[in-house]
């Protein structure tokens, strides 16, 4: 019965409770664990998919069409607060 029952060993709770009727427990304990676990790795392996080639983001560097020549710096002014 170890691990399905939780019993606070400082008695600040009357009685057991079931351990998945905490708001926080181990994963293990979880009675659809098998099926989170799929939904979890199908998750993953979708992600991984997506992040690789060919559709990953890449950085490359280099000047582009729309980048100016050079860089323009306006002059900074001061706006008086209200």
């Amino acid at each position: 019965m170890l691990g399905k029952y939780l019993a606070d060993k400082n008695n600040r709770f009357q009685g057991a409770k079931l351990i998945n009727s905490l708001a926080v427990y181990p994963v293990k304990f979880n009675t659809s664990f098998e099926a989170l676990k799929e939904s979890l790795v199908s998750r993953g392996t979708r992600y991984l998919e997506l992040t690789s080639l060919p559709y990953m983001h890449k950085m490359l560097a280099g000047m582009t069409l729309d980048e100016p020549a050079e860089e323009v710096i306006l002059p900074h002014t001061s706006i008086p607060r209200v």
